[in-house]
């Protein structure tokens, strides 16, 4: 039984590799890394035996997207701002009391909990690789840990 292994069968897969290859291709993938790409699902499936398989019809199989532009922040935020124009951003006390607690958590462990879920909510969109802009912060909050 091949451990790790996940085929990914009959997507529609863009690679992005030197070949750029796309088309209705089949993925062998081991312990996260793609190790083979094929357009013949059956001898890809029968080089991997106890495999898990996916099936891909259907779907788009593409890489994970990137932004190079994020703010972590943002994922709590945006609960306050969702339809409000900016123009009234300054006035809302909700929104300043939540980017003063965003610029001074009381302990490292605000923050990583926020990166946490701030990189979750990414990879559930697609985005697998980030740029972090962050708040500016207090220059004791790593010692408050």
């Amino acid at each position: 039984m091949e451990e790790n292994v996940l085929i990914v069968a009959d997507g529609l897969v863009v690679t992005c590799d030197p070949d750029n290859r796309a088309g209705r291709l089949t993925l062998a993938v081991r312990s996260g890394l793609v190790v083979e790409i094929g357009e013949d699902s059956a001898a890809i499936r029968s080089r991997y035996p106890g495999a898990a398989v996916m099936d891909a019809s259907g779907m788009l199989v593409v890489p994970g997207f990137v932004n190079a532009h994020v703010h972590s922040a943002s994922l709590i935020l945006r609960e306050i701002t969702a339809g409000l124009p900016m123009s009234g951003w300054k006035a809302n006390p909700a929104l300043r009391e939540a980017w003063n607690r965003v610029q001074a958590p009381s302990s490292a462990g605000d923050l990583v909990t926020l990166l946490r879920a701030a990189a979750a909510a990414h990879v559930k969109s697609g985005t697998t690789a980030g740029a972090e802009m962050p708040a500016e912060l207090e220059a004791d909050v790593f010692r408050r840990a």
